[in-house]
């Protein structure tokens, strides 16, 4: 990715950024943001989830993440295996997050405007790791454009520094 930023951290429920992770929440997942690039209106984030419990976590397949506006309102959703031309897609596999690693997927969204005056704004997502799992709030400004659409990729293991590397483009 072209523009790597710093990582904004929220736990489960919490939605709060801070400046140091939050304490580890009791079922021991963690969510953030980790990277961004906005070129040519595609835009591009990784969604990290970092295991900071004691016990393997186990994901499989695509996260689920909903846009939320600043009164809480969806404005977009994700729609898995569907990917936006820019996006790489690691076949869906069960992976084990072992308690101090983690994984990602790559969101990916574009501000297209098909009505004059449409989009929205959204301010914040929420990510659920697997059907039934743990769901957390990210504080992130999204320029939903007025389609909607989400682009997520499957989780795959995240290693410092393979966030960059990872793109294919």
């Amino acid at each position: 990715m072209t523009d790597p930023s710093p990582a904004t951290e929220a736990s489960p429920t919490t939605g709060s950024a801070a400046a140091d992770p939050p304490p580890c929440p009791a079922d021991g997942v963690r969510f953030s943001i980790d990277g961004q690039d906005s070129a040519m209106g595609q835009r591009l984030v990784n969604v990290k989830l970092t295991n900071c419990g004691r016990k393997a976590y186990q994901v499989e397949g695509h996260p689920d993440v909903d846009a939320l506006d600043s009164d809480g309102v969806t404005v977009g959703s994700s729609r898995p295996g569907v990917l936006s031309e820019d996006m790489t897609d690691p076949k869906p596999r069960a992976l084990t997050v072992k308690p101090g690693d983690a994984v990602f997927a790559q969101l990916s969204w574009r501000a297209t405007l098909t009505v004059e005056g449409g989009g929205y704004q959204a301010e914040q997502i929420t990510v659920t790791a697997r059907p039934g799992g743990t769901s957390g709030t990210i504080p992130l400004g999204i320029d939903m454009g007025d389609t909607g659409v989400l682009f997520v990729s499957a989780w795959r293991p995240y290693s410092s520094g393979d966030i960059d590397s990872s793109q294919d483009h």
